[in-house]
């Protein structure tokens, strides 16, 4: 099953590089981002895929997951709440108390996610607040004409812990 290796967690979360790899190259794990302290990720369901192509919504590190297929943008942490617009539409906001699982991590027996616009090191760019990328989807979303109805593939979450509900 696919967790964290600590169980402290929450509380102490592997931050430093060197430690990081120590623990990676010692045992066959993935690699689990701890959410809401820095980082927030929005995960969209694959029929919103095309509201990526949108210019409101802003570039953030992009990673794409094994089937069924989601998108996970990697934020800066926002507020800590998702537009009722986007949770409607099948957007999850995954922050405090949540983990997801990121490239290049195999959940099940089902191929490894993957970066489409992997991270730059720190200091490159930016990263985007998830409050700004959920504006961006949002404009998009009421452009796109999708609809906010739940499709198909907002199964459960496959990877990560559960979303918080709005």
């Amino acid at each position: 099953m696919l967790g964290p290796i600590q169980d402290s967690w929450r509380e102490n979360p592997i931050t430093d590089p060197a430690e990081a790899y120590e623990v990676w190259s010692e045992h066959p794990y993935g690699v689990l981002l701890v959410c809401g302290r820095g980082v927030d990720v929005l995960e969209l369901p694959q029929r919103l895929r095309g509201l990526l192509a949108f210019p409101e919504v802003p570039q953030v590190p992009l990673a794409m997951t094994a089937p069924p297929v989601r998108w996970l943008l990697v934020t800066a942490t926002g507020s800590g709440a998702l537009s009722g617009e986007l949770a409607r539409a099948g957007v999850r906001l995954h922050t405090a108390g949540a983990w997801v699982a990121l490239p290049p991590t195999t959940v099940g027996f089902l191929s490894p996610q993957r970066w489409l616009e992997p991270p730059q090191h720190p200091g490159t760019r930016r990263l985007r607040t998830a409050d700004e990328v959920q504006h961006g989807l949002l404009t998009a979303l009421l452009r796109s004409r999708l609809g906010t109805g739940p499709g198909n593939d907002d199964e459960e979450c496959p990877h990560g812990s559960p979303a918080p509900r709005p």
